[in-house]
């Protein structure tokens, strides 16, 4: 998630807690936010360390939560991954904050994990979670990094039709090979239906070409040139080529009526 979603859901949401914050810590933790939203690192830093200056002997341990949950967030974005892990896990710990805070808070801990190659530990911050595409999406870099293909495969394939990004397709070609798993028959309409530019045309028709899947260029091809992403001779050609090859009749018979 976003550091702007992610404050939000603090300014959003009810804390019932013995603690209390006050109004001047409030009014500097929510400067802290627009700060931050705003990209200005330099200003937010000098607003976490003006509070733990000035209100040092005052702040209750709800008010230091909130301040090193602020602060982890501005050290993920300087990425200085180990102070943003002690402060997170330091917020995590004390359970003072709001449930989803805190389950957000899991998110974070287990991107700075993945990030320093602790993939057991990233695991364990991310069980007993709905299987949203972003909390899938780490459990495949954790099970890759520890190399569990089977897992990695499994989990894959749960959000790989709904995205765009060819990094985890050229993954999910590449653990296809790894467990045997014939490249000619999977299922690229997904991504097809989602290439919406020529720039995402050359991307996968090069990741295709670079796994020898002849026959899922061909379906690229034909596919972009109906959208009017591309005209050049030179694909066209190739895709009624690979069609023919394939003694795929009709789809050449189909293709060349739209080219004419």
């Amino acid at each position: 998630m976003k550091l702007k979603q992610f404050i939000f859901i603090f300014f959003t949401s009810t804390l019932l807690y013995s603690y209390t914050i006050s109004e001047d810590i409030y009014s500097q933790l929510n400067e802290t936010k627009h700060l931050l939203e705003d990209e200005r690192i330099i200003k937010a830093k000098e607003s976490l360390e003006y509070m733990l200056y000035w209100f040092e002997d005052e702040l209750n341990p709800l008010e230091l939560d909130l301040i090193h949950y602020f602060q982890a967030g501005v050290e993920t974005l300087e990425g200085r991954k180990a102070m943003a892990i002690m402060h997170y896990t330091s917020v995590y710990q004390s359970k003072l904050l709001d449930k989803q805070l805190l389950r957000e808070i899991e998110l974070e801990l287990a991107k700075l994990y993945i990030d320093q190659d602790d993939y057991q530990l990233a695991l364990s911050y991310l069980k007993d979670r709905e299987e949203s595409d972003e909390v899938l999406k780490l459990r495949f870099l954790a099970y890759r990094g520890l190399s569990d293909y089977q897992s990695s495969y499994k989990t894959l394939k749960k959000f790989i039709y709904k995205t765009k990004d060819i990094r985890f397709w050229d993954s999910f070609f590449s653990l296809s090979i790894r467990l045997g798993v014939p490249l000619i028959e999977l299922d690229v309409t997904s991504i097809l239906d989602k290439i919406d530019s020529v720039e995402l045309f050359s991307k996968f028709y090069l990741l295709f070409q670079r796994y020898n899947m002849d026959y899922q260029i061909a379906l690229l091809v034909d596919s972009s040139f109906r959208k009017g992403l591309i005209f050049h001779e030179d694909f066209l050609d190739k895709a009624i080529l690979i069609y023919t090859k394939l003694m795929e009749t009709n789809k050449v018979e189909n293709l060349l009526e739209a080219i004419v």
